[in-house]
């Protein structure tokens, strides 16, 4: 008892903390903090000015729209339940309340209160909650053409809220974690609905009032007290559960390489499915490869969800966009079909020392890993033509230019950045960097052009 009377509070703890990182801090670095941080508060105070007043026709007017076609409220709807559905997923990847590795390790490990260490971060991930509902608003506004926007943002800004004391409550143990799965389902499904209504020239009104906006705000307020209020419910664990997730989107953002965020997500989806029991394929080397291929997506299905969602846009696309904007969309749900499934392609080229360990040429490992990709890129184009009605030539630029460019994406080796580096007036130009990035994405500008000149 004696013990845990002596023990130093939170706040004590967080001023030792900051005094030795001002004690340790480079002079320079503090006047480039400053600087840095003042001008992305401008530049994010423009962004949101600029987004929050531009006419409401602005999405509707486009060029790659079709012209005439009668565009409905229920596209708010649809982006509103995708933006929900995106919220709880991404949530659930992050935490949402986490903590970094070396503060999970030295701080919430001891014996201090942990709902007042991180009471202030759960108070912050709320309110990124509350403005990115804003956002997906105001895009929702823009694609349901909404004039009075002003009550639907402030209702999608408290269903942000929501979502984010739904994610914390979870984490508290206060519900089950199928609670938000289930509403993430409902969501996506309700947009995909909402899409197909939409399509049928069906209008299902935006609400304007404001009696559901205080409804909603009754139940974010009361969410969001008891999520601050049980926050010390929250394990160490749990805590340290997403520190993996914001590294690899702090990696990703240093880097310029969305490759170590997916990676990262990817590495977590697998340990929530568990261990399988090992198995020996038969056949040979190539045999084992399609098999192993094939089995990492009977495992792991989303991939196919996310292949049907890629070929369901594209054949609603005629529906509402121009012919040249569908033959790109249509490029583009190829190339993603074809990047989904070959992710075993990605993990042979990432380490050189699988051929090695198998004794063979990369060659013989590399074709076999080439059959699933391709098989699903030539079906899913093969739907997507009979749902279009694209042309022969489209077929054939679509299939060959993504799948192209999926390859070229996969076989690239890492990015390596002591490349050269080009001095100018305006400051460095990576050439080298550049060059590496557009290993790809090259030849999808290029398929994306002549299909847009041929459709």
């Amino acid at each position: 008892m004696v013990i845990t009377d002596n023990l130093p509070s939170v706040r004590s703890i967080r001023t030792l903390i900051r005094h030795f990182e001002r004690r340790h801090a480079p002079a320079t670095g503090r006047a480039a903090t400053l600087v840095l941080g003042a001008l992305g508060l401008y530049v994010g105070a423009g962004l949101l000015w600029w987004l929050f007043t531009l006419p409401p026709t602005v999405l509707t007017a486009s060029s790659v729209l079709v012209t005439g076609q009668p565009w409905t409220s229920t596209w708010g709807w649809a982006v509103a339940a995708a933006a929900v559905a995106a919220g709880v997923a991404a949530g659930r990847a992050v935490g949402p309340v986490t903590i970094s590795a070396e503060l999970g390790f030295w701080v919430s490990s001891t014996l201090l209160d942990r709902g007042a260490l991180v009471r202030s971060r759960v108070v912050v991930v709320l309110g990124c909650g509350a403005l990115v509902g804003a956002l997906a608003g105001r895009l929702a506004a823009f694609a349901a053409e909404l004039t009075m926007w002003f009550a639907f943002t402030v209702l999608t800004t408290l269903t942000g809220v929501v979502v984010v004391a739904l994610c914390v409550l979870v984490q508290c143990r206060l519900l089950a974690p199928g609670t938000v799965t289930i509403l993430s389902r409902i969501c996506a499904l309700g947009s995909v609905a909402a899409v197909f209504t939409a399509t049928a020239g069906v209008d299902v009104a935006l609400p304007t009032r404001w009696w559901p906006v205080a409804a909603v705000g009754a139940l974010a307020a009361a969410l969001a007290a008891v999520a601050v209020r049980s926050c010390h419910r929250i394990a160490a664990a749990e805590l340290a559960a997403g520190a993996e997730t914001t590294v690899a989107v702090s990696a990703s953002a240093t880097a310029l390489d969305i490759s170590v965020l997916l990676g990262a997500l990817e590495h977590a989806s697998w340990r929530r499915i568990g261990r399988r029991r090992t198995r020996s394929f038969s056949g040979g080397l190539a045999w084992a490869l399609i098999r192993s291929d094939v089995l990492r997506h009977v495992r792991r299905p989303v991939s196919l969800l996310l292949a049907f969602c890629a070929i369901g846009a594209a054949g609603i696309a005629p529906m509402v966009a121009t012919p040249p904007a569908v033959a790109v969309l249509y490029l583009a749900a190829v190339f993603i079909v074809a990047m989904i499934f070959s992710a075993g392609l990605r993990d042979v080229f990432r380490d050189r020392d699988f051929g090695a360990v198998l004794g063979v040429d990369d060659r013989r490992i590399r074709w076999p890993l080439t059959v699933v990709p391709g098989v699903a890129a030539a079906l899913a184009a093969i739907s997507m033509t009979l749902l279009t009605d694209s042309t022969v030539t489209t077929l054939a630029i679509g299939l060959v230019g993504g799948c192209a460019a999926a390859y070229r994406v996969r076989t690239r080796p890492s990015i390596r950045y002591d490349g050269l580096i080009l001095e100018t007036a305006v400051g460095q130009i990576p050439v080298d960097l550049l060059r590496q990035w557009l290993r790809g994405p090259d030849v999808l500008l290029a398929a994306a052009w002549l299909a847009a000149l041929f459709s």
